[in-house]
Formats: C-alpha cells, structure tokens, sequence
C-alpha cells in the first residue's frame, strides 16, 4: 500500500482524508504543522489547509470549495486552490 497518496476519493460519500506535516525546530524553539484535508460530507464538503504553530499557539483554518481540489494519483501532486503539495515538493500559496 503507498504511504502517500489519495486512499478515498470526491466520489465517496462523507469522506474525510488529510495529509499532515511538521517541522519541529527543537534548537530554535519553533514548531509549525500544516494538515492539508478535504471532506466529501453531503453538506459541508470542503477542502482546507490547517496551520498550528507554537509562536502564536492558535490554529489557522483556511477553507476551499471543494471544485479547488485537485490531483494526481500517479506521482502524487494535490493542489488545494493555488497551494500544491508532492512527494518531492512541498509548498504553499495562501489566496
């Protein structure tokens, strides 16, 4: 089974998948974790990027209609409206 990748879909009904990631700067005392997510629920589908950091100590919610997400399975690519995260390639556009 591949770690990194889409395991359920638009299609599935109330769905609800997300990929996390964390930099923890232990010698600099910063700590940054983004969780990049969509659900498929019947009436509050979205997709969404998640920020939580120790500087601020709160949680950021940014939320996309669901038709700004998008991928591709084969060499993993997601992009959430002009934000895109790969196996390779990490990066973030907040629009």
């Amino acid at each position: 089974m591949e770690q990194f990748g889409i395991m359920m879909g638009k299609h599935k009904k109330s769905a609800f998948e997300g990929w996390f990631l964390k930099i923890d700067d232990i010698q600099n005392d910063l700590m940054l974790s983004i969780i990049w997510g969509y659900t498929t629920h019947e009436k509050t589908g979205h997709a969404f990027l998640q920020f939580t950091t120790n500087i601020d100590h709160q949680t950021h919610y940014i939320s996309y209609p669901l038709e700004e997400l998008e991928w591709k399975s084969s060499t993993f690519h997601l992009k959430i409206g002009n934000n895109f995260l790969s196996e390779k390639k990490r990066c973030w556009i907040l629009q």
